[in-house]
């Protein structure tokens, strides 16, 4: 005997399962109301009016065997839950760009779930209360709102709408442009996509002062020729429409007029070879020609000099140094024309003078075997080159040793004119020749006293009787580096008595290390090493 389920209602019928279902081959179905179907051990009974029973028996077969004893089942199918739509609206909004979007909103009851068809696509979902927002690609919709009860009922509702975009707005704007004397301009791009452009342009009267619309041109391309020399500039209005939509917007100006002339031309000398041309910048101006001559008349026959200058400013250089007056004439140009002249300038360059000594020239040593140079000093009008004359006073004058900036100065040297000369003790300049184009000028430094050559061996002062060598430290009693000291130093030196002399006649000095017994005068004293340069 088959082994049943409870039932499960459903909408229109009810359902359930036969448990014990693999010990069958078949099973014989009826049911008093409806219909019955099954599908594997799952058994339906569909077609029934909202809350009908039925009852269902099933009987399972089983080849070579009687039929099993019937099982029953009595259900009903559940009340049908009925969804109402009270309000279904579509509301249009734009985003940037050419998109525009919609709202869609709606009032419903017995909502279970939802879904829209109508657009490229479907959408479906389970919000109590509707709103959906969807972007909008074409530009007419038919929507359609399906709403499903719990119990699988539905209801519908439609909206339909039709897109319609603002009015167009400017992303780049309208470019003029000239070429001849053909003025063009193109549309620039815009939002909303416009399916249609207007165009309006506008030209400025240099007489009046006045912008003014040009009756009938209303294309993007504008022939001027007939309005060269009355009109300078010109721009255009380009208007977009999208429907019944439209923007103006309007491009960069255009010029078309020759230059003004410059004003405010002046030249003055830079140096010797060069002369500096300035002037104020000269409206609608392109570039600008230079003129020049030798005497204060127009160059009216004469090609300019210098051409395609952009700055406001021009070095006319590789001049001679002169008293040479130069009279300069600016012209500024475009394609449409090249002004007039301008007022003249005139200037020659700078006459240079030889250099002029501000600050001496210094001396840097001055000790026999050391490097002794010289500075340059300060001067005027740019010295391009400087030579140096060192010179020695003796025999009651200055005599010329040596022409180098930087030297070593030895004890004598064979001067022309005074023959060997000793250095000690003899005072020293140097003269410095600064040479520019225009000639040289001469400075001398302050003479300074050679020094004699230094005593690397004489004792110095601090060492005479030093205090510390009075009673020496326990630490020196006996040291190690003493046990066998050079010859020299047969008696250790904090107890020699020390001196030096110097022989005046040839600069040499005798430098005593060490006496017998206690101090000496210097008539026993031994004398090693001497002659050493003091």
């Amino acid at each position: 005997t088959p082994t049943l389920s409870s039932a499960t209602q459903t909408s229109g019928g009810f359902y359930f399962t036969i448990t014990n279902y693999s010990s069958s081959n078949g099973y014989n179905l009826s049911t008093t109301a409806g219909s019955v179907s099954r599908s594997g051990s799952t058994v339906t009974v569909s077609g029934l009016s909202s809350g009908q029973s039925a009852t269902v028996t099933v009987v399972a077969t089983r080849s070579g065997y009687s039929n099993s004893d019937a099982a029953t089942i009595t259900a009903s199918s559940t009340s049908a839950v009925i969804p109402t739509i009270s309000s279904f609206t579509a509301t249009l909004g734009n985003l940037s760009g050419n998109l525009q979007y919609v709202d869609l909103n709606w009032v419903a009851t017995n909502q279970a779930s939802w879904s829209i068809t109508g657009f490229n696509g479907s959408f479906s979902g389970t919000t109590e209360t509707g709103k959906a927002n969807y972007v909008l690609t074409a530009t007419s919709y038919t929507v359609t709102l399906t709403i499903t009860s719990s119990t699988g009922n539905t209801a519908t509702a439609n909206v339909s709408f039709t897109t319609s975009s603002p009015a167009p707005t400017i992303i780049t704007y309208p470019v003029a442009s000239i070429s001849g004397n053909t003025l063009s301009v193109t549309t620039g791009t815009w939002n909303y996509n416009p399916s249609s452009y207007q165009y309006q342009w506008y030209l400025y009267n240099d007489g009046t002062g006045q912008w003014g619309a040009i009756s009938g041109q209303n294309g993007a391309n504008f022939n001027i020729s007939s309005y060269i020399g009355t009109y300078t500039q010109a721009y255009a209005q380009v208007r977009a429409y999208n429907g019944n939509n439209s923007n103006w917007e309007s491009s960069n100006t255009v010029t078309f007029s020759p230059p003004y002339t410059p004003t405010g031309v002046s030249a003055t000398g830079l140096s010797s070879t060069s002369i500096r041309i300035s002037w104020s910048p000269a409206l609608y101006a392109a570039s600008y020609e230079i003129y020049f001559a030798f005497t204060n008349s127009y160059p009216i026959y004469q090609s300019p000099n210098f051409s395609g200058i952009t700055g406001t400013s021009f070095d006319h250089t590789g001049l001679a140094s002169s008293t040479v007056v130069y009279y300069y004439w600016v012209r500024a140009t475009n394609s449409y024309g090249t002004s007039a002249y301008s007022s003249p300038a005139a200037s020659s360059t700078v006459l240079l003078n030889f250099p002029v000594n501000t600050v001496a020239p210094t001396i840097s040593g001055s000790q026999i075997g050391s490097t002794i140079s010289a500075s340059t000093g300060s001067w005027t009008n740019s010295p391009t080159s400087y030579a140096y004359s060192w010179q020695v006073f003796t025999l009651g004058d200055w005599y010329q040793f040596q022409t180098a900036q930087s030297f070593t100065l030895q004890s004598s040297y064979n001067v022309p004119g005074a023959g060997t000369t000793s250095m000690s003790g003899k005072s020293i300049k140097v003269t410095v020749a600064a040479t520019n184009a225009a000639g040289t000028g001469y400075a001398d430094s302050s003479a300074v006293t050679v020094g004699s050559a230094p005593s690397y061996y004489a004792a110095p002062a601090y060492y005479a009787t030093p205090v510390y060598y009075a009673a020496p430290p326990a630490y020196y009693a006996a040291p190690v580096y003493y046990a066998a000291p050079p010859a020299y130093y047969a008696a250790p030196v904090y107890t020699a008595f020390l001196c030096s002399s110097q022989d005046v006649i040839d600069g040499y000095c005798s430098y005593i290390n060490q006496c017998s017994g206690s101090a000496n005068t210097g008539g026993s004293c031994t004398c090693s090493p001497s002659n050493i340069p003091c």
